[in-house]
């Protein structure tokens, strides 16, 4: 049998100091990448870009969407990379990890198929 101390925040654990934890939400990490072409933001029309930066915004919010109605479910995009990153260039790729969580490690497997 294993025991592990573990400080713990965030609104779901009330006005408990402490508390035994009886489970924990099965999760999963992925990293993405999406490529596209880098370019010059201000010389580059709108129409002729491919912006990788549209398509990880669309899976950040297709995370969201995913757990939305599902209280024990979590998806959270905490990083996200544009290469080369600078403010007036268009991203060549941009990496992102998602973290997801969910009661079981099926409830995931099921909605990866689905999608």
């Amino acid at each position: 049998m294993f025991v592990e101390l573990h400080v713990e925040q965030g609104r779901l654990l009330g006005d408990h100091p402490v508390a035994v934890a009886s489970s924990i939400l099965a999760h999963g990490r992925w990293r993405f990448t999406v490529t596209g072409e880098g370019n010059h933001a201000g010389t580059t029309e709108v129409a002729d870009r491919r912006d990788p930066m549209l398509p990880a915004a669309a899976a950040v919010l297709a995370a969201r969407a995913a757990v939305l109605g599902r209280p024990a479910s979590r998806a959270t995009v905490g990083r996200l990379t544009p290469t080369p990153g600078g403010t007036n260039v268009i991203a060549s790729s941009v990496d992102f990890w998602l973290d997801a969580r969910a009661r079981t490690q099926r409830r995931w497997s099921a909605t990866s198929r689905r999608r």
